[in-house]
């Protein structure tokens, strides 16, 4: 019971979190200004999917995508399709691979952009963007990837500092 509340917990402090990391976008260096979109809910969910169940992954996935699109997008049902389909995704390319953090990362930094990719698309096709592809990959694509492999590594260093810490206490139990 307290692992279902700690999942969900975790979900939704990350999806409140996310737009006080979207204020700090965009940031200005020289004449170019750089938009950074934390994704910082799709990673966990992404990493939820791999290391503990799809099925609860999805369906946060798609609570948080219909919540994302009321909240922050006029267009609703874009982010509760996008969400539960990037998490999909993952869990049929783990499937393949066997997981491990370094495997998770990469593959999450690579749905980040296959998302940020459509949502680009998307907006490019019903004309809410006039940003061509050249200065979207410069001027936000980099930058939000760089911004999810900064959290990905924080959020690594905290699990891989957890898990000591229990290996550590299992041998003081034991000795």
């Amino acid at each position: 019971m307290m692992q279902r509340v700690a999942v969900i917990a975790t979900a939704v402090l990350l999806f409140l979190i996310e737009p006080n990391f979207a204020f700090l976008s965009p940031l200005q260096f020289d004449t170019t200004l750089y938009y950074f979109v934390p994704r910082f809910l799709l990673v966990y969910l992404i990493f939820l999917a791999t290391y503990h169940s799809k099925k609860r992954a999805m369906y946060i996935g798609l609570f948080f995508g219909i919540l994302y699109d009321i909240f922050y997008v006029d267009i609703i049902g874009l982010y509760a399709f996008l969400y539960p389909a990037i998490i999909f995704l993952a869990s049929v390319v783990m499937g393949y691979i066997r997981p491990n953090m370094v495997v998770t990362s990469t593959v999450a930094l690579v749905l980040i952009t296959i998302l940020e990719s459509v949502l680009y698309g998307f907006y490019s096709f019903i004309g809410l963007t006039a940003m061509t592809w050249q200065p979207f990959i410069q001027e936000r694509l980099l930058p939000t990837i760089a911004m999810n492999f900064l959290f990905i590594i924080l959020v690594a260093i905290i699990f891989v500092n957890l898990i000591n810490a229990k290996l550590l206490r299992d041998e003081m139990n034991t000795v």
